[in-house]
């Protein structure tokens, strides 16, 4: 990539109170756009805010009192290091077109990995950091399920759901990419390192829209969560709490026309009032991939539609749904329903293997013990066990005990669930 492909962009990220909507506005202005950047015409400076014309009106584009030079310097030695080390401009062909779609898209993408996953069809999954066992669970597995159909698991590194969901993607032999709210060469948390490393080991990536070296400052992960939504057909929230980033992430979603799924869980768990309130402003309650399926069909016509990705073998099925000409992008609601949605996978599901309870074993090897009986995936503590399946305290220490030696049970802050494997 030669140094005046993405000069223009670096001058924008120094500019004071030049954001993204207004780089869209221009583009859609000046035929060029962002070349004029370099030598920035009269007209051009009139549509600036006053501080940022005066900028580019004052500094030498090259010169070393350009504000923009240092980090130009940094960026070209950044790419230089590694081929794993790119750069995508709004402008390339391989910039993400579902990314494309949403009203402040940024300008400037860095990736380190493969960039041609971002062009990937994806599903987001995302929730608490603090997320109970059974979340952990969902979020692997569900990501396990949507990997091995072909399709790439979006998230963002953070702990919790975001680690159990990146985890499970590579499970499924799959793709996963990682959102970064720092940039791409500050790993946070520190301990995602060998994570990170895995993802982009396995055919992933990580991105950032912010400049390399942004540490992480409060505001910045809630403002990459549109991102995660940005470049994914649907977003799925698997545990979140009422004021949370996850759900920032779903809204966010919601606004763009994306799918949002929301899997509900006990009404005594804080954890599962996002979600709820989620599925009350019109998520899709989630139990399994096959409903993922029959939401975000269209989306991933319009994907196919406008990205050179090969469509994978498991979604071959649905050619008839791509092999249609290319939708208007006069309008984005107008192309995301271009193409009706319909069943499209025959994936994976939370759903028993034949001979198996939902909770991964036989059940039928479990006696029909009343302590069974009272324990699903809210964890309570064992006096409360053995008051609602009257037995005494004894009793039913000794069992969980040999359950949870057992992979049956596990014990969670709040007491004993069943464990869902």
């Amino acid at each position: 990539m030669s140094a005046n492909t993405f000069l223009p962009h670096l001058i924008w990220q120094s500019l004071p109170r030049c954001g993204n909507r207004l780089w869209l506005k221009l583009a859609e202005e000046w035929p060029d756009w962002p070349r004029p950047l370099l030598d920035p015409p009269a007209a051009l400076l009139k549509q600036l805010p006053r501080d940022a014309a005066a900028i580019l009106s004052s500094r030498g584009l090259t010169g070393v009192a350009a504000p923009w030079q240092a980090e130009h310097d940094r960026v070209q030695s950044w790419l230089s290091a590694s081929d794993r080390h790119q750069l995508l401009c709004f402008e390339d062909d391989e910039y993400p077109p579902l990314l494309k779609q949403i009203d402040d898209a940024p300008p400037l993408l860095y990736v380190l990995g493969d960039a041609t996953a971002l062009n990937h069809p994806q599903l987001a999954i995302v929730g608490s950091r603090h997320a109970s066992h059974q979340g952990i669970g969902n979020a692997r597995q569900f990501a396990k399920d949507i990997a091995s159909q072909g399709l790439a698991v979006t998230s963002g590194l953070a702990l919790g759901i975001d680690t159990a969901a990146h985890e499970g993607a590579l499970a499924g032999n799959g793709i996963t990419l990682a959102v970064l709210g720092t940039g791409v060469d500050v790993l946070y948390p520190a301990r995602n390192r060998s994570l990170a490393a895995q993802i982009t080991e396995q055919g992933g990536a990580l991105v950032s829209e912010f400049p390399l070296g942004t540490t992480p400052q409060r505001s910045l992960f809630p403002k990459r969560n549109r991102l995660i939504s940005g470049l994914s057909v649907g977003t799925i929230v698997v545990e979140a709490a009422l004021q949370s980033g996850s759900l920032s992430t779903a809204r966010h979603g919601m606004s763009q026309n994306r799918a949002v799924f929301a899997i509900p869980g006990s009404i005594h768990n804080p954890l599962s009032r996002g979600c709820h309130a989620l599925i009350r402003e019109g998520a899709t309650l989630l139990e399994s991939t096959e409903q993922i399926a029959q939401e975000v069909t269209s989306l991933l016509a319009f994907h196919y539609q406008y990205s050179q990705y090969a469509v994978p073998r498991q979604l071959q099925r649905a050619e008839h749904l791509i092999a249609a000409e290319p939708a208007s992008t006069a309008g984005r609601e107008d192309v995301f329903k271009a193409v009706e949605p319909e069943p499209l996978l025959v994936a994976g599901h939370l759903s028993p293997k034949a001979g198996e309870g939902y909770y991964g074993f036989a059940e039928k090897s479990v006696p029909a013990h009343p302590l069974w009986q009272v324990l699903d995936d809210l964890p309570r503590p064992p006096d409360q066990l053995a008051e609602l399946a009257n037995l005494a305290i004894e009793e039913v220490l000794g069992q969980l005990l040999q359950w949870e030696l057992e992979g049956r049970v596990v014990l969670e802050p709040g007491g004993y669930s069943r464990f869902v494997g």
